[in-house]
């Protein structure tokens, strides 16, 4: 009978934080087999990525912070796939000094270090993030195709300014194409690595379409470029 209290306690208690993870305790029954329905919610893949160590987080600052999104004070909520099981609306950072990705536990607040090796991917409102090959920390995927991906790699070091510590940005740009990867950051880049399609590329850089797109964002007509590249009938 004490074991029942203490199980409604904590439901009670955690229901709103089960509920924004995705959980219920709608088929929940004291009179049934709670200790099935406890293993089926909470001792199965389900608690899968919120096993990990308890680092320290700084806070962000009110001008600067560490982590990728630059005006995102809060937690964002993304998807994860880990270890082959996808789980939906947890929070995460991603630290792009220490290129570490943390999840947030829902029921103690306590953030926690996601383990690279078995993340597949986590998809967040700026997009999809997958981890680097045999590197530490993740990319943001601009476009996946068939034949190639174009990724931006986000770092920052802090430096001192004014007698206050700031974090500096740095993004990278990189297509991956057939176990390789490879630095554009410029149209150009595109015409050395296809140069088999050179004159077809660069008749694309003149349309009306790829212009607008530039005047807009280098990122958007770079990434567009790419898109184009991974339709050509032959790398």
């Amino acid at each position: 009978m004490n074991r029942h209290i203490v199980i409604i306690i904590m439901l009670l208690a955690t229901h709103w934080q089960l509920k924004s993870q995705g959980y219920s305790i709608k088929e929940f029954d004291l009179s049934g087999d709670i200790n099935s329905w406890y293993t089926a919610h909470f001792d199965s893949i389900n608690t899968k990525p919120l096993i990990g160590a308890w680092p320290s987080v700084s806070p962000p600052g009110a001008n600067t912070n560490n982590f990728f999104f630059e005006n995102a004070q809060n937690w964002t909520v993304a998807s994860m796939k880990y270890d082959n099981h996808v789980y939906h609306n947890l929070n995460i950072r991603y630290d792009i000094e220490k290129h570490t990705a943390y999840l947030q536990h829902p029921l103690f607040w306590q953030p926690l270090i996601v383990n690279q090796e078995m993340v597949d991917w986590f998809k967040t409102p700026a997009g999809t993030f997958k981890p680097k090959k045999d590197e530490k920390g993740y990319y943001l995927v601009l476009f996946e195709g068939k034949n190639l991906s174009y990724t931006k790699e986000s770092s920052k070091r802090v430096i001192a300014k004014e007698g206050a510590l700031e974090y500096k940005r740095t993004n990278d740009l990189f297509l991956l194409t057939e176990g390789k990867k490879i630095r554009v950051e410029r149209a150009k880049g595109f015409l050395k690595q296809f140069e088999a399609h050179k004159k077809d590329i660069k008749q694309f850089m003149r349309t009306r379409e790829i212009r607008n797109i530039k005047r807009d964002s280098k990122e958007a007509y770079l990434t567009r470029i790419a898109e184009y590249c991974d339709n050509l009938a032959t790398l």
